[in-house]
């Protein structure tokens, strides 16, 4: 292929338009790698990019004008806002900004210079000063509301030693070493919210534990605390107040390893999870018909109106199948679902019972060229 710059120009333009990559490889007869080189060297963004970021109508597709590159010179450079924020506001790569700015001999922000920018010498103070009396970095993070990764530069900074395992560590006496085991021992909270409580890190704990000769409790089992914090977190964001209510949940919503899958109705869809693709494929394997998430039925739930999805709705049939990882995942809205539709068939599959059908829920699976576990 002849890469001069009318033939690229050409490229980036059928590309702009919603052709897709494959088929300008075919007419150039090229290979599509190729192509995508192409646009990458001219700041085209990929058609997925502009899908997920919801700017299909944006200057992202259009050149950036003379007014505009104005405008992103004076809040680089007068306003100091940095070139991310920048991208998002005219939604575009941030390359195509450095690339305006470089093009205007604008001298770009060192990143020691862009964290000063954050922050004026009063906060820096204050955080040199809470850090010298021996206040934790992530607890400093949190009541001055700034990132933590950004503390250690700011103690650099400012000539200020950084606290090593051992001066982190050195409050941890042997009275508090066996509070620790003894609050572990009563399943109180876990390492990580031990390591919160006592602050220390997380491997701080188990060394501890470790040391005094304790077993560790089973992966999976949540403590008291825990399931307060898990109740507390699904109040917030259950019933209407959920971003997934009475609709499908996006690709993000997952139970597991997703992955895309060819289905026989419905076209090529996300699966959440690893062991509901396991099944997926028995579905097919057997020629049972099948649909994924198509109805979402609403329940009263605690006073509150919710709604619940089976997974699987076995057409020939007339059953809906539910995968679930732990039994008491969902059990009171199962429960509360067979009372209000006792009509309707349901039957919950775990582990075991897909274990039971033949299906290694263990055993890799390829799923459109990538493997999956």
């Amino acid at each position: 292929m002849d890469h001069n710059i009318e033939t690229e120009k050409r490229i980036c333009e059928l590309y702009i338009h919603g052709t897709e990559a494959s088929e300008i490889s075919k007419e150039f007869k090229t290979s599509r790698n190729v192509i995508l080189r192409i646009l990458t060297r001219h700041n085209i963004p990929r058609h997925r990019d502009a899908q997920r970021m919801g700017v299909q109508n944006s200057i992202m597709f259009k050149n950036i004008t003379t007014k505009h590159e104005s405008e992103i010179c004076d809040m680089y450079v007068k306003k100091r806002i940095c070139a991310n924020k920048i991208a998002e506001h005219f939604k575009v790569p941030a390359g195509r900004i450095l690339d305006v700015l470089k093009r205007n001999n604008i001298q770009l922000r060192t990143h020691s210079e862009a964290i000063r920018t954050e922050f004026t010498p009063e906060i820096e103070s204050k955080i040199c000063k809470m850090y010298i009396e021996r206040i934790n970095p992530e607890k400093i993070a949190i009541e001055l509301n700034i990132s933590q990764h950004l503390i250690p530069r700011i103690l650099k900074e400012n000539d200020i030693k950084i606290r090593g395992l051992y001066e982190t560590t050195s409050h941890i006496t042997l009275e508090i070493e066996k509070e620790i085991c003894e609050t572990y021992r009563k399943e109180e909270l876990s390492l990580f919210r031990l390591g919160k409580k006592f602050g220390v890190s997380e491997g701080f704990i188990r060394r501890i534990i470790t040391k005094n000769n304790m077993q560790f409790r089973p992966h999976g089992i949540v403590t008291e605390e825990g399931k307060k914090c898990i109740i507390k977190s699904n109040n917030k964001r259950c019933g209407e107040l959920s971003a997934t209510f009475g609709r499908i949940p996006s690709k993000d919503h997952c139970w597991g390893n997703g992955a895309w899958y060819d289905t026989p109705l419905q076209g090529t869809i996300w699966i959440r999870s690893g062991w509901e693709i396991r099944y997926a494929i028995f579905l097919d394997e057997h020629n049972i018909l099948w649909t994924y998430e198509t109805i979402a039925f609403p329940l009263t739930l605690n006073n509150r109106r919710t709604t619940y999805r089976p997974d699987f709705y076995l057409i020939d049939y007339d059953i809906y199948i539910d995968v679930k990882g732990r039994d008491e995942w969902n059990k009171e809205k199962i429960k509360s679902f067979q009372e209000q539709y006792s009509e309707i068939k349901l039957q919950i599959l775990s582990g075991k019972d897909l274990a039971n059908f033949g299906i290694n829920v263990r055993k890799p699976i390829y799923i459109n060229n990538k493997w999956r576990i």
